[in-house]
């Protein structure tokens, strides 16, 4: 699926035949690179694109690769589906390689050995596709350099990833870059109504204004779980971090760091003379808070939380981590540490 802000990137593409080797499709998570990565690879192996150069879905190849069974194509991801690099994105094709792990792991750019040596089965393309490419476990992205440096013949790598700089420098120098951005927030907003959204603009406000990272979070659940955290924590004056913790529970701790890191980006946008970004139906309450928070404090916490966020990755004790932000989050707004 290309989505309609990306129409220019897919219009600006050069020819296939004339298409770099590998391409590292990168920008923002929630902008559609996945999907425009996964459209791309299908037009690439479609033996008779329309004249826009899209797959038109009818030959052979396009039968065989929506039906996930496509000789010629492989898709390279850890197989969580929280680690795709799109928030909110249609389901991929099937055909993915890789084991249950965060990781995109030796054992899967290994296993491509079987289809670069041949030669292509169909269409004459073979196409690659890597996401989220910063997934690659470092001996893993020391295998596929092998494999760029001299890419196979009628072969086409792409690479998506919203972290470019967590790629070695070597893999990044044998790619062309293809850069996707934020649409304009009036285009997001009227796609979001298209699609049914409940709240669109909120919704888009709190995802960064990455329409498919709104899309995704745009649902009722949602939003109670976000009402709880504005009345339990984000603007208590009382805050009580275990009792907070008791009524927000700790699994919720990745929701509950997100919503930190949001809320304290508006506190210093406005303690800067910036404007809300994340939660403007809670302008009244930042403003509030920021008369009384100083920009030191909400920084060293900002940073705090980043830590935080990093050790959601590995088995932690949610429950501690949770007090501790809750303690620091007190201590930043100007409250006590009592």
């Amino acid at each position: 699926m290309i989505h309609p802000w990306n129409r220019p990137i897919w219009a600006q593409l050069p020819a296939f035949e004339r298409l770099a080797p590998v391409l590292l499709l990168t920008g923002p998570g929630g902008v559609g690179k996945g999907s425009f990565a996964v459209a791309l690879a299908n037009a690439l192996l479609c033996r008779t694109p329309t004249a826009e150069r899209e797959a038109c879905g009818t030959c052979s190849p396009c039968r065989l690769y929506d039906s996930g069974n496509h000789p010629d194509f492989r898709l390279l991801e850890p197989a969580s589906a929280e680690e795709d690099d799109d928030a909110g994105e249609e389901a991929p094709p099937k055909g993915k390689t890789g084991g249950a792990s965060r990781w995109i792991r030796i054992g899967a750019v290994r296993d491509l050995a079987g289809l670069l040596v041949l030669s292509p089965h169909l269409a004459g393309r073979k196409v690659v596709v890597i996401r989220p490419a910063d997934r690659l476990h470092p001996n893993a992205a020391n295998a596929l350099l092998k494999v760029l440096e001299e890419p196979p013949a009628a072969t086409h790598f792409l690479l998506v990833t919203g972290q470019p700089a967590r790629l070695p420098a070597t893999v990044r120098s044998r790619c062309v870059r293809l850069l996707f951005g934020l649409p304009a927030p009036e285009v997001s907003i009227g796609w979001l109504r298209e699609q049914g959204a409940r709240q669109p603009e909120l919704a888009l406000a709190q995802a960064g204004f990455a329409p498919l990272g709104a899309l995704a979070l745009d649902r009722p659940e949602y939003w109670a779980a976000r009402s709880t955290l504005i009345e339990e924590v984000l603007g208590r004056p009382d805050l009580d971090p275990v009792a907070a913790v008791d009524r927000l529970g700790a699994d919720q701790l990745p929701f509950l760091v997100g919503g930190l890191q949001r809320w304290c980006y508006d506190l210093l946008a406005l303690a800067s003379g910036g404007a809300v970004r994340y939660n403007p139906d809670c302008a009244q309450i930042l403003h509030r808070q920021s008369a009384r928070a100083t920009k030191g404090p909400l920084l060293r916490f900002s940073r705090e939380l980043l830590d935080v966020a990093r050790w959601l990755e590995h088995p932690l004790n949610a429950r501690l981590a949770a007090e501790r932000c809750l303690i620091g989050y007190r201590s930043a707004i100007g409250g006590s540490d009592a």
